[in-house]
């Protein structure tokens, strides 16, 4: 592996204007944007970035939430449902969501009307040949990496642009304009939309089985990031967990690869074989592995916790750069802590800087996130909440989180363990898509052992074929969950998982809900009722 140029790439961080040359080519400026399901995380990001270069910005989207809101009141319009009335005449470009049928009636106007049409992954792919892009990957922690190495690039006076899959409360949404050549986006694998991506600076934090909707195996998914991978542009950096078997075969097959890049960024059509300048055969990325393993070039050593929060070393090439914390809870989350600290000295960031920076990010929307504390009906009184003690026990301390793969659910139920100390753990969870519970069922049926108490509300319905809905139910998945030993109900819908946290959780306790559909929901009425019944 070559690591002589770790934190050697500057980026034009100094030049008085270092966008313009990018803005005159791409003439984000005035060109007309029509989102098709604009309100989504990603799609919104986008419309915020492209309005803030000035571009013209209008959309629709089946639901009138608070995204759609936010984005009218930045200068978009956005409509509510979809209707060939709705895309301006004069529409240079539409961007269409991975929800959004081939019958959607916008869609058919553009296509009548010769627009250019993109799906998002693809449109954004065209917008990174632009920059320096740094695509960040995995199966798990794209969202929280990604927004906390945008978030300490900016402390350490490095500011990119960038786009989230996820809101980032201390960045005020989930996308921005910077004023460097920097773009650093989220990658995500399904549907194989990060092959539109061709970064200076990918990352791989791991790879697991998912998405098998998409995908027919594990190796299939492997394969699938080497191609990944293999977009990486010449004399780029490619950073890998080097703890990771299977990121690590990706690595160890870019040693020999030599063959063009795969990319599907034709205007809703099939994928293209394009010759980029592929690395020659012996002549890939620069790889830099990260780690708790001494044998990473970046690695974290003598770990400690204060308060359920880590403090430790950090090496490069089994050099002392120096010491941080974090303040996120989880041993996932120092690795994902090291991916960033690898990022950042390839974007051209000095270490100690880097490393004290670190400790200022404090997280992201649904990702162990805190919702509240309060005071329970058995032990009434102020509740406290030291930092270094955990949630005071006259206190019922409320989280909500995405976790919806089983290795997701084992990290957080764990970090919340070492976090709050609770007197016991309730966790509701609520299984995204009948296709990833059937095809993962053992696997979170063994997920829930650190959960004092489980329920499990109906399964959220998304892109589920009606085999994938007849062969797993909840009722199912909560009877292997009970075969592995939890203790475990099924309550089918929110206001009875309500009912039932109100009449048995007690002092002391803490309540998780996890899910990437809508469970938040629970969370938040819960405390509703706890706060009314105070």
């Amino acid at each position: 592996m070559s690591r002589e140029n770790l934190g050697s790439r500057a980026h034009s961080v100094a030049v008085a204007d270092p966008l313009a040359d990018i803005m005159s080519r791409l003439k984000l400026a005035g060109t007309r944007y029509h989102f098709i399901g604009a309100g989504g995380v990603g799609m919104s990001g986008l419309a915020r970035l492209l309005l803030g270069k000035k571009a013209i910005v209008t959309g629709s989207d089946q639901n009138n939430g608070a995204v759609t809101k936010r984005l009218n009141a930045l200068g978009a319009r956005i409509y509510t449902g979809h209707s060939a009335e709705n895309l301006d005449p004069a529409t240079d470009i539409v961007v269409i969501s991975a929800a959004i049928k081939a019958d959607n009636p916008e869609l058919q106007m553009a296509r009548l009307r010769g627009c250019r049409i993109f799906k998002y992954a693809q449109f954004l792919g065209e917008l990174m040949d632009h920059f320096e892009g740094v695509a960040i990957s995995g199966t798990h922690g794209k969202s929280t990496t990604t927004g906390w190495l945008v978030y300490t690039l900016k402390q350490i006076g490095i500011d990119p642009n960038f786009v989230v899959g996820a809101e980032v409360l201390q960045l005020n949404g989930s996308s921005g304009c910077g004023d460097t050549d920097l773009f650093i986006v989220e990658a995500c694998e399904y549907d194989r939309s990060f092959h539109n991506f061709r970064p200076s600076i990918t990352c791989i934090l791991n790879i697991e089985r998912d998405h098998l909707d998409c995908y027919k195996n594990e190796a299939e998914i492997v394969d699938s990031f080497h191609q990944f991978a293999k977009n990486i542009r010449p004399g780029g950096t490619l950073v890998a967990n080097g703890e990771d078997a299977n990121v690590m075969d990706v690595v160890s097959r870019l040693a020999t690869a030599g063959d063009p890049c795969l990319v599907s960024r034709d205007p809703i059509g099939e994928s293209r074989i394009v010759d980029h300048g592929s690395q020659a055969p012996g002549h890939g990325p620069q790889v830099v592995t990260f780690g708790l393993d001494p044998h990473c070039d970046i690695s974290a050593r003598n770990l400690r916790q204060t308060g359920g929060f880590y403090q430790f070393d950090v090496f490069r090439d089994g050099r002392l750069l120096g010491a941080t914390r974090i303040s996120l809870p989880g041993l996932h989350n120092v690795r994902n802590a090291l991916a960033v600290i690898a990022m950042a000295l390839s974007a051209g960031g000095q270490a100690e800087p880097v490393l004290e920076a670190l400790d200022g990010f404090k997280g992201m929307d649904r990702r162990l996130m805190l919702k509240g504390i309060v005071p329970s009906q058995d032990r009434p009184g102020p509740a406290s909440f030291d930092p270094n003690e955990g949630p005071d026990r006259r206190g019922i301390c409320v989280l909500d989180d995405y976790a919806h793969h089983p290795t997701e659910i084992q990290a957080s139920l764990a970090a919340i363990r070492e976090r709050y100390q609770p007197r016991r753990l309730w966790c509701v969870f609520q299984a995204h898509q009948y296709g990833r519970t059937h095809a993962l069922l053992e696997e979170f049926a063994h997920s829930f052992a650190l959960a004092d108490k489980v329920i499990i509300p109906e399964i959220y319905f998304a892109r589920d074929s009606q085999a994938s809905c007849d062969a797993v139910n909840a009722d199912i998945l909560t009877e292997r969950i009970r075969a592995c030993g939890a203790d475990v109900l099924h309550l089918a819908s929110f206001e009875a998982v309500c009912d039932y946290l109100e009449q048995n959780v007690h002092a002391g306790d803490v309540v998780v809900t996890m899910g990437a559909g809508d469970v938040w929901k629970v969370s938040d009425e819960y405390i509703q009722r706890l706060r009314r019944n105070r």
